[in-house]
């Protein structure tokens, strides 16, 4: 079974380079994902920008690491339907994320599932009021070693099911009075 999950994931990796130039030439299973808070500059003018992710199945020994290349829009389509379906942690590395995509959370397949989100690493201004809204199962949320111009109390009002929020090595511009106290549940 290993063999065959590591096969999957080169195809997925090969499926994200090769969308940029295939995006007309797509079949009817592909699902091009528009997210009106993402703008995607033309390939040639995009820097180098991914985003390297551990993928955890919260089993022993199922777990793989992946980048995804944010300089194309997110995208869905059967083969990675079927290998992020039961995903339920992911750890996001953001020191190479470009800084028009933000955290990259619109790249993570079946928010709703995670239980274990861990961010690290990023610079960004500040996080869209919305950043968690599709992880309503969330339960664990780790922030480390980060800097966050401004971080606003409406950030962290959607994580209804968050357990534990695991704040570590971080430097904040600004938080607005009452940012964490909206956690009654912790």
């Amino acid at each position: 079974m290993g063999v065959a999950m590591i096969v999957a994931l080169v195809f997925l990796l090969f499926a994200v380079k090769l969308a940029d130039t295939e995006i007309d030439k797509s079949s009817k299973n592909d699902v091009y994902v528009k997210d009106p808070r993402i703008t995607v500059a033309p390939s040639e003018v995009m820097r180098d920008c991914s985003l390297p992710t551990t993928v955890n199945y919260r089993i022993p020994y199922m777990e793989f690491t992946i980048s995804f290349d944010c300089s194309l829009a997110p995208f869905s389509n059967e083969h990675s339907q079927k290998v992020f379906r039961k995903v339920s942690s992911y750890r996001l590395d953001g020191r190479t994320v470009c800084c028009d995509v933000g955290v990259g959370l619109q790249y993570l397949h079946f928010p709703h599932n995670i239980r274990l989100l861990v961010l690290d690493g990023y610079c960004i201004n500040s996080l869209p009021p919305d950043t968690f809204q599709q992880f309503d199962s969330l339960e664990r949320l780790e922030i480390t070693a980060s800097q966050f111009e401004h971080l606003a109390s409406v950030n962290f009002r959607q994580l209804l099911s968050l357990k534990e929020l695991l704040l570590e090595n971080n430097e904040f511009g600004t938080m607005e009075s009452g940012t964490i106290d909206v956690l009654v549940q912790l």
